[in-house]
């Protein structure tokens, strides 16, 4: 995990932008790659009741990076998060509570915080 430390301020291991991040990987210092993500409590608006969840935004290449496959569909590319493209990767345990598994569950509209989104894959785990 890479954190943003200010001495001068007195800031240390503070979540770094999505920015700076996008900006050390254009500067291609002494690291491979590296990928965003940054948890935030979301709320899952569709069906009987509110479902509290924590969703991750991500950068497109964090699935790569850490070698993850999804069990079904796809993970998201650079152009579609360049463009703010509004899709979803679902967690295991999501599609199997949410969507009991089902394998229609990709291309299903989602509304996460009253914003809809595109169900593009579920995770394998």
């Amino acid at each position: 995990m890479l954190w943003t430390d200010d001495a001068k301020q007195g800031i240390h291991e503070e979540p770094t932008s999505y920015l700076t991040i996008q900006d050390w990987r254009a500067e291609g210092r002494q690291v491979a790659d590296m990928a965003f993500f940054r948890g935030e409590p979301s709320v899952i608006l569709d069906g009987d009741a509110p479902d509290r969840v924590l969703a991750e935004s991500v950068s497109a290449n964090l699935f790569p990076l850490v070698g993850a496959v999804p069990a079904l569909g796809r993970t998201f590319t650079q152009d579609e998060e360049d463009r703010g493209e509004p899709v979803v990767v679902l967690s295991h345990g999501l599609w199997l509570r949410r969507f009991g598994a089902r394998q229609d569950a990709i291309g299903q509209t989602l509304s996460l915080d009253a914003r809809t989104r595109i169900v593009e894959c579920a995770s394998s785990g």
